[in-house]
């Protein structure tokens, strides 16, 4: 006799972790009679390690060696249009490993190769100031969430719309998919660790303020009203640990999910827990098959290039 099915039966725990890497959309502007000469602004990678980049334009350029900072050179020439000054700059960026440029018209979106926390991009300030503009697309992050509580959940969820006909009464004749809506929820059981709390709390709504000649707090506030949540938004992956680490066949990949905390568990008796639910966005950057999340290796260069 076979072993037939029950060998499809499993326990499969699994390490999550909550990534993402940092990106910006910059918006170049023109050099006039080599205003850009000299001017630089700050991007950082996914260690947030600090960077520079400068402009020479028409090899009239000095490079500010700024302490600390590595340099980005980028060359143009005299009175290059905004359109070329972004060209110019996603290509000497390009060229770092820690960074990925594109440039559209005179926007360059700027990503970093590793996902982690990154200090926010910006201009410099005064006489060295570019004038470009700054937005971030994504805020970097990685957090592995460590030891869980009980069940991991994922929830799937179809919205349909049911058609009907006058002739026909209330008869069902066919449904029209109106959209899909996934969610996972857990418990993390290391909730002691206030660096995991922080990590997740600034990862949401959650904000950090420092008082005048005092120390660090953090929490919720009112800052973040209005803000879209999808620039909160983090690959949420989960690994089975009966996998090696580079074996991401197995993986169950959340390309954009923003986290939700439920609630804080203290107890006498208990450990001290935190329940997280996340609320998973379809990524237009990826496949329509596939845009919301795949089983598999999500590391592929077509998902992650």
């Amino acid at each position: 006799m076979a072993c037939g099915n029950v060998q499809n039966i499993r326990i499969n725990p699994a390490n999550v972790s909550w990534q993402i890497e940092e990106q910006w959309d910059i918006t170049a502007v023109a050099d006039v009679s080599s205003s850009l000469n000299d001017d630089y602004f700050f991007i950082n990678d996914g260690a947030d390690l600090p960077f520079y980049v400068w402009f020479n334009i028409g090899a009239a350029g000095t490079d500010p060696l700024l302490a600390g900072k590595t340099g980005i050179e980028v060359a143009a020439a005299v009175n290059a249009s905004a359109t070329v000054i972004a060209a110019a700059v996603a290509a000497a960026v390009d060229a770092e490993t820690e960074f990925k440029a594109v440039s559209d018209g005179a926007v360059i979106t700027i990503t970093a190769t590793v996902a982690g926390q990154s200090t926010d991009w910006a201009d410099s300030i005064g006489g060295t100031a570019t004038g470009f503009s700054f937005v971030q697309c994504q805020d970097g992050g990685y957090l592995e969430l460590g030891l869980l509580d009980g069940d991991t959940e994922i929830t799937f969820e179809e919205s349909q719309l049911d058609i009907t006909a006058q002739q026909t009464g209330t008869t069902i004749l066919a449904s029209l998919r109106q959209g899909l809506i996934n969610g996972v929820s857990l418990v993390m059981k290391e909730a002691a660790d206030l660096s995991l709390i922080k990590e997740v709390i600034l990862g949401t709504a959650g904000g950090s303020y420092t008082p005048s000649g005092g120390t660090e707090v953090f929490g919720w506030g009112t800052a973040s009203l209005g803000k879209n949540t999808i620039v909160k938004s983090r690959r949420l992956v989960l690994h089975p640990v009966s996998k090696a680490d580079a074996d991401l066949s197995e993986d169950l990949c959340f390309w954009k999910s923003y986290a939700l905390p439920e609630s804080l568990t203290l107890s006498g008796e208990n450990p001290e827990v935190l329940a997280l639910s996340f609320k998973v966005y379809k990524d237009d950057a990826k496949p329509v098959a596939v845009n919301q999340f795949i089983f598999g290796d999500w590391s592929q260069s077509e998902f992650i290039p």
